[in-house]
């Protein structure tokens, strides 16, 4: 019953549409050309000239199609205040505003005063977050909501709003989500759904809570498995967004606020971690810049050795890194070899020949020209990631190279470079990857999901020493990294006592010994006790965000996971240290995890095993650089040649030492605008963009 003294529904129970309220080119063309989702952008923007010149009305409809879109855009952003309008001119205006709101308050409509669509964020318009307010709205006080929306809810920016809504106004009772797994809906299987059971009345209470439920028969249940979680753990772990962690158990939530209340959150803008976040070129709105590698070729460019792109009149061009190029400490795990979007063929590339194909080129002097260019060190990871898959986040650190937009960048410090590769080894541990793994609801990992993920407060100078180090050896594999390993020995002298290429990490042995380190350190760093990180790292394929996918195919104890909880816990124990890490052999250091037949034939003999257990891993087993002739990318192994390698880049050995002693990395950008990689005397520096 509505009554003026009692308006709104007792409750309301909905499923309302989910769609994105903006115009989709593809979805209207495809109506006129069926192959018009095939094209590239240039080729979709002639494809739209042609329509509009060549088919009558295309145009007028085009034009009618987008313009719905903008009007309720322009609708909802004003709808809530339908009355906040000038009536006359000055004094008269402002007495007829206050007798029209007298009218007003003398009467009682049937939902809340406070009308939609006051908290629909910034983000594109989406039919379930307006639904949603829409049904907040028609509550009575003491009303109930349940409704199904997309996982969005309690963790996309866009719905920060509405949480927040709920979390100050409400009593959010129960959230549920789940995976379309078992095909409830007609839509990828990996897309997730929540219900939400909401009572409009405050009371600081906690949410009942339930993530990744895959038996939905619990649900109808008296008390189904659901744990608590409360304002003060979303208080914690995202004071920004206010977003809801898929925390899946007790345990869970205990380790998670010991790794929250004794780190600090990576979007923090202060200290030691201070990081930018950024997007380059964007493969659709810069599309004029980035012609299909094919498209130089035929104007005669051609690779050189640190993969730059070259032709007979001195212009050149650079590769463009995609998210499908990049691994964990892989700036090329794979390589481009035909197709587009997701019929694209690709090849895994070994890391003793790492080499970029891509599929577009970008001039160098529009690279250094354009304007949201990072010219320094930068933490580069894959945008699209699932907290279901083997692992969610993967970066590594390249030098000034172009990135498309589905492979941001992390720039730390200003872009030094000691900073960004120990931020490189935190963020692909284990530890790191088991919270943004509760923090992925969708397949991108945005900024809003990375700048609230906890790292560590504090890292001794031993454990930054070791991060760098081995994030370097594992990272740059590639002549085009020869000014940063100059770099480095100029922080480090100790590398001297090695040769250049002989620090590469290209082996399998070396490059499983290595990510083993990283992981014990940083659950040290993180405050973990041995026990939280095995549960982290547990063989449990019931979990559906757990790591028992990592090397799955091979025992449990010769796992990545198993070797990591096995250093951490030698770790704890005093058997090594982050000092003492680098004079050990692998032989040793997994010796000291007992596990010593991994790398060692002896070892593996005595256990009558017909080889070291690292073979039955697939790469490399041997990498001796200096046997490699002349004629081969991969020769050049001393400091001699690194350095050579570092002049050619640079321009000149005078950029080189300025880079290499600078105390920042603004050296580099300074040589860049001085004329450095070959741009100064570059006849084609004006025009080249023009090429095509």
């Amino acid at each position: 019953m509505f009554t003026p003294e009692r308006s709104g529904f007792d409750a309301l129970v909905g499923n309302p549409p989910w769609d994105v309220m903006k115009p989709y080119s593809h979805e209207f063309f495809s109506d006129f050309d069926p192959l018009y989702r095939t094209y590239d952008k240039q080729e979709a923007l002639r494809k739209q000239r042609d329509l509009f010149e060549t088919v009558p009305g295309v145009s007028n409809q085009w034009h009618d199609y987008s313009a719905r879109f903008k009007s309720l855009a322009n609708w909802a952003r004003n709808a809530a205040h339908p009355f906040d309008l000038a009536l006359a001119k000055g004094k008269e205006g402002s007495a007829l505003a206050s007798v029209w709101a007298n009218r007003r308050q003398q009467r009682q409509g049937f939902a809340h005063p406070e009308h939609p669509f006051r908290l629909q964020g910034s983000a594109d318009l989406n039919s379930y977050k307006m639904f949603t307010e829409v049904f907040w709205g028609l509550l009575r006080e003491s009303g109930r909501l349940g409704i199904l929306v997309p996982s969005g809810i309690y963790t996309d920016s866009g719905s920060r709003d509405l949480r927040d809504n709920f979390f100050r106004n409400a009593n959010w009772e129960w959230l549920f989500s789940f995976e379309n797994r078992r095909k409830v809906f007609a839509i990828d299987e990996r897309f997730k759904f929540a219900v939400l059971i909401i009572e409009r009345h405050y009371y600081n209470s906690s949410i009942r809570a339930a993530f990744m439920v895959q038996d939905l028969s619990t649900w109808g249940q008296k008390e189904p498995p659901v744990f608590e979680v409360d304002n003060e753990f979303v208080a914690l772990s995202s004071p920004r967004n206010r977003s809801i962690l898929e925390v899946r158990s007790e345990r869970d939530l205990t380790i998670f606020r010991k790794m929250f209340s004794g780190g600090r959150l990576l979007g923090d803008d202060t200290g030691y971690w201070k990081t930018e976040y950024a997007r380059e070129l964007h493969v659709v709105d810069d599309s004029r810049l980035l012609p299909p590698v094919s498209r130089w070729i035929e104007r005669g460019y051609f690779k050189d050795a640190f993969d730059e792109w070259s032709c007979g009149h001195g212009a050149s061009a650079l590769p463009i890194i995609e998210g499908r190029h990049i691994g964990q400490f892989e700036f090329a795990q794979k390589g481009w070899l035909s197709g587009r979007g997701r019929t694209a063929v690709w090849r895994n590339i070994p890391c003793d020949g790492k080499t970029i194909n891509p599929q577009f080129l970008i001039s160098k002097a529009d690279y250094f020209g354009y304007s949201r260019s990072f010219l320094h060190p930068k933490l580069v990871f894959m945008d699209v990631a699932s907290s279901t898959n083997t692992r969610t986040f993967f970066g590594c650190v390249i030098p000034s190279l172009p990135l498309i937009h589905k492979a941001p960048a992390l720039r730390v410090n200003g872009g030094q470079l000691a900073p960004t590769l120990a931020l490189c080894a935190i963020c692909n541990s284990l530890s790191f990857d088991y919270v943004i793994r509760t923090r992925m609801s969708g397949l991108n990992v945005g900024w809003f999901v990375l700048e609230e993920c906890p790292i560590p407060r504090l890292i001794p100078s031993e454990d930054e020493k070791r991060f760098v180090q081995v994030s370097a050896q594992l990272c740059f594999l590639h002549r085009r990294f020869a000014p940063e390993w100059l770099k480095l020995k100029h922080l480090y002298p100790e590398l001297g006592s090695k040769d250049w290429k002989h620090w590469w990490a290209v082996t399998d042995a070396d490059r499983l010994r290595l990510r083993v380190e990283i992981d014990a350190l940083c659950a040290d760093l993180y405050g973990l006790a041995p026990d939280d990180f095995d549960w982290i790292v547990r063989d449990d394929p019931s979990d559906p965000k757990g790591f028992y996918r990592v090397d799955r195919r091979l025992p449990f104890r010769e796992r990545l996971t198993a070797l990591a909880a096995a250093a951490f816990r030698a770790l704890k124990e005093g058997k090594w240290s982050a000092e003492t890490a680098a004079s050990l052999s692998n032989d040793e250091f997994f010796e000291t995890l007992g596990i010593p037949e991994l790398t060692n034939a002896q070892a593996a003999h005595t256990k009558s095993l017909p080889g070291p257990l690292i073979a039955k891993r697939d790469g490399c087993h041997v990498w001796k650089p200096e046997n490699f002739p002349e004629d081969d990318p991969r020769h050049g192994w001393t400091w001699d040649d690194c350095w050579n390698d570092a002049v050619a880049l640079l321009g000149n050995e005078e950029a080189v030492r300025q880079y290499v002693e600078g105390e920042t990395e603004a050296s580099k950008s300074e040589a860049i605008e001085d004329g450095a990689y070959g741009l100064r005397n570059d006849p084609q520096r004006s025009k080249q963009g023009k090429l095509f």
